[in-house]
């Protein structure tokens, strides 16, 4: 049981291959391969597309810290990583290359000058106090927020980084943006072929979630 427990849930799991996805980490340039990557399926990689890159974004989320990457192996932010994923796959297809920050000090080391956009999220903008971190001052043109659910941002950034400039997963809040994400041909197929039984799926984080609820 524990065999077949640990094999549904690796298929189920949303991992990061840096061998195979268009974005290069922010790391010592020692190594970080500087050779363009192979990408899988229709994901695109400007480095290796015909056009070239333009541009780069540079992406720090809580999903892109490296230690949260390994905890999706087994469940974690692997929605996050979905949605931050679909957007560099975009950025790709714009000519734009993505840099994905891994933790804190490589975010900070960057140069912010070398990027056209920047891609926070409702944590990784803040310094002490929920203040904006000082090195994105003179950025906040360049600033925008991956925000799965949405909301009315923190009173302390609105005015810097406006509400339409939250990127949200879903169209569930009126005062962002909707962004939406890519999900590759090959798993809808997938999804597609599979012999469906007449039932649906509740899934939650949490049975607490449920409470009340058992009759619905």
């Amino acid at each position: 049981e524990e065999e077949e427990e640990e094999e549904e849930r690796s298929e189920n799991t949303m991992t990061e291959d840096k061998s195979s996805l268009p974005f290069r980490d922010a790391g010592d340039p020692e190594t970080v391969p500087s050779a363009p990557i192979t990408v899988v399926s229709e994901w695109t990689d400007c480095r290796t597309s015909g056009g070239g890159c333009k541009d780069k974004a540079l992406i720090f989320t809580m999903d892109s810290i490296q230690s949260r990457v390994d905890e999706s192996k087994s469940g974690g932010a692997s929605g996050e990583i979905t949605i931050r994923l679909a957007l560099q796959n975009g950025l790709g297809n714009l000519g734009v290359e993505s840099i994905v920050a891994r933790s804190d000090a490589q975010f900070e080391s960057q140069n912010m000058d070398d990027f056209k956009l920047i891609f926070l999220d409702p944590w990784t903008w803040a310094g002490r106090g929920w203040k904006l971190k000082a090195f994105l001052k003179a950025h906040t043109r360049k600033i925008f927020l991956l925000d799965f659910f949405g909301g009315d941002g923190h009173e302390s950034l609105n005015g810097i980084v406006p509400l339409d400039r939250h990127l949200t997963a879903f169209p569930v809040h009126p005062a962002n943006r909707f962004l939406g994400y890519y999900i590759d041909d090959v798993v809808v197929d997938n999804a597609i072929a599979l012999t469906k039984e007449n039932r649906g799926v509740i899934w939650g984080k949490d049975p607490k979630y449920f409470k009340g609820k058992e009759k619905i």
